[in-house]
């Protein structure tokens, strides 16, 4: 996909006054950019000035080396994709709005098929807009770091990742997902995709087309919960067992929260700027028994739009008979906003 075409204006100078100039300058092979011409232009008349003004060789060849150090920098800065080190494990996401597939790029000719991509794709601010088409399938690649993991997707022209950039690209990785030569894995739904917190607020709003499925079915009404209200980021609430039935659930990470769009229940996404864990501990819950937890829901964050929200507790019966674990609903209190 090809840059779109954006007007340029100075409104201290000349007001409301603008003009636009193609992006694209010559539509040979990829296509000649603009910004690219501009690049090579200024370094053609840097070379100009240090063969006038450096008369001898070791300084001409010094400004030579800054020159082009300098024009790296603001291309990799201004028109570029962020860099990502080669050696690290690299995994990318295609999701069709059905299924998710992974691919993991580990051998030496895919990363350089890989890196290759990045680097002669080109990139610049967005201007972003709602996106109506969820057609456009969407490629994610994630990419675990010695610091800090690095997740991004790509989706009809844009570029989103967790360090907060939202760039317009024309990089094109279905093209490299076919010159992959890893095998599939095909997962349902879009849970293993990428930035699914950056892809539903990227309006500024929750995008429901990003939003897994909520719970379904009403709470239990004979175990209600209660949700004193939100202080700073801490959500206290009880629930209390008014059946006869010894209910097992989770800790405090384990409680889900949602949001309510349209009349249906969605969940609310992870952040993807840190790595959380929910550890698989089992408490059980005896008939005319009451439990306190006061959750500190950090893998959620905050600065959520205003909206109604419900944390979400569920449940299961052991079953001596079949040795097996039943679904036996959930609890839900709700709460506008956080």
């Amino acid at each position: 996909m090809s840059f779109s075409d954006a007007p340029i204006s100075f409104p201290g100078l000349f007001g409301d006054w603008q003009f636009t100039v193609p992006s694209k300058a010559l539509n040979i092979g990829n296509g000649i950019y603009w910004y690219g011409i501009i690049i090579a232009a200024g370094m053609l008349l840097g070379l100009y000035f240090c063969m006038k003004f450096f008369q001898s060789a070791r300084r001409f060849r010094s400004a030579i080396v800054l020159l082009l150090l300098a024009s790296l920098l603001i291309w990799r800065h201004f028109f570029a994709l962020p860099f990502i080190w080669p050696g690290q494990s690299v995994t990318l996401t295609a999701y069709n709005g059905e299924t998710t597939q992974q691919k993991l790029i580990y051998t030496w000719q895919d990363m350089l098929k890989f890196h290759f991509t990045l680097l002669t794709a080109g990139a610049r601010p967005a201007q972003l807009q709602q996106h109506a088409d969820a057609s456009q399938p969407v490629y994610g690649l994630s990419v675990a770091g010695v610091r800090k993991d690095f997740d991004a997707v790509v989706w009809d022209g844009l570029w989103i990742d967790n360090s907060g950039r939202v760039l317009s690209t024309d990089l094109d990785l279905s093209s490299l997902w076919e010159q992959l030569s890893v095998d599939t894995h095909t997962r349902e739904g879009m849970s293993s995709l990428p930035c699914l917190r950056e892809l539903a607020l990227l309006s500024g709003q929750w995008d429901c087309r990003f939003l897994p499925e909520g719970s379904l079915g009403t709470p239990r009404a004979d175990v209600p919960m209660i949700l004193s209200s939100p202080a700073g980021h801490t959500l206290e609430w009880s629930v209390s067992n008014q059946s006869n039935d010894a209910l097992l659930h989770g800790n405090s990470g384990s409680a889900g929260l949602e949001v309510l769009l349209d009349g249906l229940w969605y969940g609310v996404p992870w952040k993807t700027d840190l790595n959380y864990g929910v550890t698989a501990e089992s408490y059980t819950l005896e008939p005319g028994g009451r439990t306190s937890i006061s959750q500190l829901p950090q893998h959620y964050g905050d600065g959520f739009p205003d909206g109604r929200y419900r944390i979400v507790l569920h449940y299961h019966i052991y079953d001596r008979k079949t040795d097996t674990y039943q679904d036996a609903g959930f609890s839900a209190a709700e709460f506008h906003s956080l």
